[in-house]
């Protein structure tokens, strides 16, 4: 009687994990397992902050998930005068955060050809491995502490179709 307690206890339990990670699966394909949000990643980062403090997610290696921008994609092929390259992800919420490309020579091609900038209205998920590096934006009030991405490297940024 024991065993087959202890047996349905542990079906149930089992029952119950499936259930809730198909739970965290957004409607869009995505599991909120794979990345954090923009949400999770700037309460990790207790941000927004104030200058001069050092966080804890400060140059760690973090993987997030957001929308592509498409009015904020900065590569040297259309903006050859530029000297940097980057692009924008946000989360529909209004949290935006800027990913810094930063690969050896053709790497940086590579990876803006990934993510391509979507058709019509069109929204595309990229999901984002890179470095967290710190942000001092200097304002009217003072100054306020950011964070941005940093990646190097094409397998560091992967598109997911997002359902509409």
């Amino acid at each position: 009687m024991v065993t087959n307690t202890a047996g349905l206890v542990l079906r149930t339990v089992a029952v119950l994990l499936v259930a809730g990670c198909l739970m965290m699966c957004r409607h869009d394909g995505l599991c909120r397992t794979d990345s954090l949000s923009l949400e999770q990643l700037f309460r990790r980062c207790s941000l927004p902050a104030d200058c001069g403090r050092s966080q804890d997610c400060d140059h760690s290696a973090v993987t997030v998930w957001g929308y592509l921008d498409p009015a904020n994609i900065f590569d040297r092929r259309n903006y050859p005068r530029l000297p940097y390259e980057k692009f924008v992800i946000h989360d529909g919420h209004g949290r935006r955060l800027e990913v810094w490309v930063r690969g050896p020579g053709g790497e940086n091609e590579a990876i803006f050809d990934r993510i391509s900038r979507p058709a019509g209205n069109d929204r595309k998920v990229v999901i984002v491995k890179g470095r967290v590096e710190p942000v001092e934006m200097f304002t009217m009030e003072g100054c306020r502490r950011g964070i941005k991405l940093v990646v190097v490297n094409r397998s560091q940024v992967r598109p997911v179709a997002a359902k509409k």
